[in-house]
Order: structure tokens, then C-alpha cells, then sequence
């Protein structure tokens, strides 16, 4: 449950001064301030439920004035099939029928397209600035940092080719990040799991290094490998696997090595995991590390000390599962820290695509303080990286805000 209205940080300062402010505007508003009647706005829109609820609902309003306008959607993979499932609800009617490419549908007469951005799919025309049907787009929002992570709104839609609004998703996204990052409530934990574990080495680098939290927890990928730093070998099947998931491994061991030394009593290894015995779980200790079974989630004993950092913590990130939670067996561990969170006072942020899929099984969105949307973005915010996106923006606002004024 949300229980704070959130500050603000440096980079949230930044995004929205007081003259960008007025680029930050949800469907409904971008259409009422923007697109003429018979005009054209285009989204991008990549990042979960929350938007494919939230912005065809913006558009439905928008909509409900009587305006015709359409609409470009560039989204991707789950986000496009959940807007196609929303639309009709809010009565968006389909105006084509579902054919091979883009899914036309009708806001009023006028249209959505959808183009999958991860496929390539956009058309040139998007690119540039314009409609399928050749008119100019008069304005696009941007809802989600998550395109950020790849890149996917610099190429499938330039914000040198006309006016780039950000969206109040990605307001949220960019305040909460922020406050989080720039908070003083302490004790400040980061927990890191997840097989991305060298994009989390590097942020845990960084948080330590600039104190922004206190503690780092490791679990899943990453505690696999600062154990292997830590002269706890996890056994041939476990590395094997984390070989295959990280390039560079032994070179991501070494830095882990590096951190341990610099950070050893800011840094906490599981004490006991559990290997995967013909689907069953058999727990051991670390000291009884190598296994010849792969190692699917941490141990009890560590839940309990990760549990007691949680309860003492007043700000928690969160970052990747504790173990393969798509599996039953092994999801005890993910599930109880993210109860853990969900019942903690603490100031709370989770993300990234595993986590958020590992939320909603367990049915814990609106237990959060914030889940983010933003997948490697959220990463690249926490390492203290300048988002492309962000720097787009402000390169969009300048160029139009002379032409809107």
C-alpha cells in the first residue's frame, strides 16, 4: 500500500522543472492541449499492466470529448496483447479486423495502430514523425522509462521529428526512483537477485561506494557468485548455468572478490541454499558447498536473517528473485522476502521483469510503495547512469517549446 506522497531527488528536479512541467501530461490531456480534431498522437508504451490499463483509459476520456484523432501505439511483447484486451472495455471499438501486422482498432472514427517495437515493426513513417496515413503526428507521450533500457523510443520514434511529452507514468517512475535514491531514512538495504548478476554487481558498486544504502543482501544469481568470490564454489551445474547467463563470469567474480574486501560487512551472503534434488527441495549449507545439483533458492536460515534486515530497514530496493520462483518448490524464498517488503514500514521500491512477474503472482502490487516499470532502466538509474531518454526529452522540449509557447 502506498503510504507517502513522494520528494523529489536531483534527477526528478531536473526532468521536471518548472518549464518541463508543463510537458508532463497524461492521454487526455496531450489530446485537449495538442491534437487538433482528426489530428494524431502516438505512445510509447512498454511496461507492464499498469499501463495498458492506464492509458487507454487516458485515451477513452479523451475520446468521450467527441474529438477524432488517432492514435500509434509502440509497444511490445505482453504490454501490446493486455492494451488490445483493455481497449474494448473502456469502448474502444475495433474498427478493422485483426489481420498479419499491426491490430487496427478506433478511437471514435479515427484509429489505433500498434507496432511491436522489439520486432522491428514500426514503419519508417513512424520514425519520422508522421502517421501511416501520412499526416504529421502532433504529439507523442512517453509513458515508461522501461524503452529506455533498449533503446526502443530513439529509433522507433525521434524526438528531433516532433513534440515529446512525458507521460505521468513515467513521472511516478522518475519521483519515486528518485526519492528513494536521494532518502535519508535509514537503515537504506538494496537486495539483489536475479541471473542479470552483472548489471547488480555493478549497481551494488555503486550504492556502497556512494553510500546510498547501507547493506547489500544478495540472493539467486548474484549470491552465486559473490559465494564462488567468497570461496564457497555452488558446484559444476550451478556455474555451469551462470556461465551461460553471464559473459565474463570469472571477470564478474573478480569484482565480486574486490567488493567483498572493500565491503565485507555491507555485503550478506546466504548461510544455507537449496539445491534442486529431482524437483524437491534439499537445503545445505554453505559449508557443505560444492553440490553436483543446481542451487534454485536460498535456505530458511537466510530468509530469517534477510527478514531481520528487512524489519530494520526504513528504505528497501529490491532487484531480482531469490531462487526460480516460476517453479513451486523453489519460489519460498522470493515469495517470503517480498511478503516481508509488502508488511515492512520501510520506504519500498521493487523492479525489473522477474520481479514484477514474482509481485503479481504473489499478489503484492498494491503492497508496494513503488513497482517499477522500468527493467534496465531501473538499473541504469540505480548505478547513477543519465537515462538516454530523459536527455531526449529535454532535447525535445527545447527545440518545440518555442512553436507551443
Amino acid at each position: 500500500m502506498v503510504r507517502r506522497v513522494p520528494g523529489a531527488s536531483a534527477m526528478t528536479e531536473r526532468v521536471h522543472s518548472k518549464r518541463l512541467r508543463s510537458r508532463i501530461m497524461d492521454a487526455a490531456e496531450a489530446v485537449e492541449r495538442f491534437v487538433p480534431d482528426r489530428g494524431s498522437i502516438a505512445f510509447s508504451c512498454m511496461g507492464g499492466s499498469s499501463l495498458a490499463k492506464e492509458v487507454p483509459e487516458a485515451l477513452g476520456r479523451a475520446a468521450s470529448s467527441g474529438r477524432t484523432f488517432d492514435v500509434t501505439l509502440l509497444t511490445g511483447g505482453a504490454t501490446t496483447a493486455r492494451f488490445e484486451a483493455a481497449l474494448p472495455s473502456i469502448g474502444i471499438r475495433r474498427r478493422f479486423p485483426d489481420l498479419s501486422g499491426p491490430a487496427r482498432k478506433a478511437v471514435n472514427d479515427g484509429s489505433v495502430e500498434f507496432f511491436d517495437t522489439r520486432i522491428g515493426e514500426v514503419p519508417e513513417s513512424i520514425r519520422r514523425g508522421h502517421y501511416t496515413g501520412g499526416r504529421p503526428i502532433d504529439v507523442a507521450v512517453i509513458e515508461a522509462t522501461a524503452i529506455d533500457e533498449r533503446g526502443h523510443i530513439i529509433p522507433s520514434l525521434s524526438v528531433d521529428a516532433l513534440p515529446a511529452l512525458a507521460g505521468r507514468v513515467m513521472e511516478k517512475e522518475l519521483t519515486m526512483l528518485g526519492r528513494a535514491v536521494q532518502s535519508q531514512d535509514r537503515p537504506k538495504i538494496a537486495i539483489f537477485g536475479g541471473v542479470k548478476a552483472d548489471d547488480s554487481i555493478a549497481v551494488s558498486k555503486h550504492m556502497l561506494e556512494k553510500g546510498i544504502v547501507d547493506k547489500v543482501l544478495t540472493t539467486g544469481g548474484v549470491a552465486n557468485m559473490f559465494l564462488q568470490a567468497g570461496g564457497f564454489d555452488p558446484g559444476t551445474p550451478t556455474t555451469d548455468f551462470m556461465k551461460k547467463e553471464v559473459e565474463e563470469y570469472e571477470t564478474y567474480v573478480a569484482q565480486c572478490k574486490e567488493l567483498l574486501t572493500t565491503f565485507r560487512d555491507r555485503i550478506l551472503m546466504p548461510m544455507d541454499v537449496v539445491v534442486n534434488d529431482g524437483g524437491k527441495r534439499k537445503p545445505l549449507s554453505v559449508q557443505d558447498l560444492p553440490s553436483n545439483l543446481p542451487v534454485q533458492d536460498i535456505g530458511l536460515d537466510t530468509i530469517a536473517r534477510y527478514i531481520e534486515e528487512i524489519e530494520a530497514a526504513k528504505t528497501i530496493f529490491f532487484n531480482g528473485p531469490a531462487g526460480v520462483f516460476e517453479k513451486e518448490e523453489f519460489s519460498i524464498g522470493t515469495r517470503e522476502l517480498l511478503s516481508a517488503l509488502a508488511e515492512s514500514d520501510a520506504f519500498t521500491v521493487a523492479g525489473g521483469g522477474h520481479t514484477v512477474a514474482a509481485i503479481e503472482q504473489c499478489g503484492l502490487q498494491c503492497e508496494l510503495d513503488h513497482v517499477s516499470t522500468g527493467g534496465g532502466a531501473l538499473i541504469n538509474f540505480l548505478a547513477g547512469k543519465e537515462l538516454p531518454l530523459v536527455a531526449a526529452l529535454e532535447r525535445s522540449y527545447k527545440k518545440f517549446s518555442a512553436k507551443k509557447e
